[in-house]
C-alpha cells in the first residue's frame, strides 16, 4: 500500500514540477492561431473590397444620373447643339437657344474632369472628376447629341467602371 501511495505521490509531484510547454504544444498553438488569422483576414478583405466597390459604384451611378439630367435639360432647351473635339485632349458640346446665343457648354478632358459652363452667368461648375476619357464620347447624329460617358474610380486593388449612354434631341429644333 505504501509503495502505491509513493507511486501516486511521485507521479503527482512530477506532474506538478513540470513547468512550461513543450515545443510541439507551442507550434500547434501558433499554427492554429495563424490559420484562424489567415481565414479572418481573407474574409475581412474580401468583404471590405465588395462593400467599398458597391459604395463607389452607387456614387458613380448617382453622379452619372445628375450629369445625364443636366445634359438632357439643357438639350431640351436648345435650338441647336454643336460639338467640337480636340482629339486626345478635350471634347466640348455647346447648347444654343432660339436666338442663337450659347447658354451652356460641357467639356471633358483627358484628366477626367467634366465641366459645365453657364454662359449666361459665366460660372464654371465641375460636375465630375471621374470621367474615363478613353471610353467617353460626345457625337452628333443629325440634330441630336449622342452622349456616352464612362465613369471610373479606384477601389483598393481594382477600378470600378460604369457606362451611361443618352441621346439628346433639342425640343426647339423644328420651331
Amino acid at each position: 500500500m505504501e509503495s502505491e501511495g509513493k507511486r501516486k505521490g511521485m507521479f503527482i509531484s512530477r506532474f506538478r514540477c513540470r513547468r512550461g510547454l513543450s515545443l510541439v504544444e507551442i507550434l500547434t498553438t501558433l499554427f492554429i492561431i495563424a490559420a484562424a488569422l489567415g481565414v479572418f483576414y481573407a474574409v475581412f478583405i474580401t468583404n471590405w473590397t465588395a462593400l467599398e466597390s458597391y459604395m463607389v459604384r452607387a456614387q458613380l451611378w448617382e453622379e452619372a444620373g445628375v450629369i445625364t439630367r443636366r445634359l438632357t435639360d439643357d438639350g431640351r432647351l436648345a435650338k441647336a447643339i454643336y460639338f467640337q473635339e480636340n482629339p486626345g485632349v478635350t471634347q466640348t458640346v455647346r447648347f444654343h437657344d432660339r436666338s442663337g446665343t450659347q447658354f451652356a457648354e460641357y467639356t471633358f478632358d483627358s484628366n477626367g474632369d467634366l465641366k459645365r459652363t453657364d454662359n449666361l452667368t459665366s460660372t464654371v461648375e465641375l460636375l465630375s472628376e471621374n470621367v474615363y476619357f478613353a471610353e467617353s464620347t460626345f457625337s452628333k447624329d443629325g440634330p441630336a447629341l449622342q452622349a456616352r460617358l464612362t465613369f471610373q474610380a479606384p477601389v483598393l486593388t481594382q477600378d470600378v467602371k460604369i457606362v451611361t449612354e443618352n441621346e439628346i434631341f433639342p425640343r426647339n429644333y423644328l420651331n
